[in-house]
């Protein structure tokens, strides 16, 4: 494989890692399609513990041409000067990138790849492109800038937490016993916890309501679609109100497949968790071999149906 830098976007200033696939005895193959790999938060275009990296080479091998970029303001692309927030234009950034691969290497069909706050830039970009036929969300996080929301998810993670691995430890027990716990912490978490139901009207349904119904909306157009989250992660609790169930016991679904990552934290920081989410990508990309050349082109694909929380739709596995 080739890599090599490259400037894209209206001023040529947005910063990029171009990953080309090729053939086994060196040269170039034309690529099957192509795939951005979106920073996680101020990380730039290396990914968390070289995540992007090794994301990046092995969908190459695979015969994707992969682009590592750096959105406006992190890594080496310079400060946008016209005044968009973040969330516009990175949206506008994927665009541009895509119209650029489009141009000049006649590829009509991506892959948006994102971790954490990357994740949520590629649902948003594919909801607004449909040249983008499948995303990869690795943990997403946010969805919406909203305080209350945000806290009232991580709050839940807490408190899942404190259910599951504080009640039934003996350690913790111990701890508790013996004094060597944050009591104000834990009445706190279980407090918001017993009061959620009477707040969760008011601050989680219409965020979820909203982005369920993107998220539906992007399954009926057949983008294709894997959520990948550690065991653990706030990314499931975000993923559950969301979808208004348990990802971990939805059902089957060749469009939307739900990941399971044990023993690996937010940002993959050990080689064995980045080795098995790597390997999981680049298993599910062969999958995509046969779909259309972009999602609209998809057979019986059909207008989105009225907003709702659950989609119901989705493959769990533990890796």
């Amino acid at each position: 494989m080739r890599e090599q830098a490259f400037l894209f976007g209206e001023h040529r200033t947005l910063v990029a890692v171009v990953t080309e696939p090729s053939a086994t005895d060196g040269t170039p193959t034309p690529p099957i399609g192509g795939v951005l790999l979106l920073n996680a938060g101020v990380i730039h275009r290396v990914g968390p513990s070289r995540l992007y990296v090794h994301l990046a080479r092995a969908l190459a091998e695979a015969g994707w041409l992969t682009v590592r970029l750096d959105h406006s303001g992190i890594g080496d692309s310079p400060v946008r000067r016209d005044g968009l927030s973040f969330e516009q234009s990175a949206i506008a950034e994927v665009r541009e990138v895509i119209d650029a691969l489009e141009q000049s290497r006649g590829l009509r069909r991506f892959l948006l790849i994102g971790l954490c706050s990357g994740a949520v830039t590629s649902f948003d970009a594919a909801g607004v492109d449909d040249r983008v036929a499948a995303i990869v969300m690795i943990n997403p996080q946010g969805f919406d800038e909203n305080i209350a929301w945000n806290d009232y998810i991580q709050n839940r993670g807490h408190a899942r937490k404190y259910w599951k691995e504080s009640l039934f430890s003996p350690r913790s027990w111990w701890n508790a016993l013996t004094g060597r716990i944050d009591y104000q912490r834990l009445v706190t978490v279980l407090w918001r916890q017993a009061t959620a139901s009477v707040r969760s009207e008011e601050i989680a349904t219409p965020v979820a309501t909203r982005v369920g119904a993107a998220l539906r909306r992007l399954i009926e157009r057949r983008v294709r679609t894997l959520l990948v989250c550690c065991e653990g992660d706030d990314g499931i609790e975000y993923m559950n109100v969301i979808l208004g169930e348990d990802i971990r016991k939805m059902p089957p679904s060749p469009d939307f497949t739900v990941a399971i990552v044990t023993g690996a934290d937010h940002s993959l920081t050990l080689r064995d968790s980045q080795r098995r989410v790597v390997d999981s990508v680049r298993a599910w990309a062969a999958s995509l071999d046969a779909m259309p050349l972009r999602a609209a082109d998809a057979p019986g694909a059909v207008a989105a149906a009225p907003a709702r929380n659950a989609v119901g739709l989705a493959m769990s596995s533990q890796l």
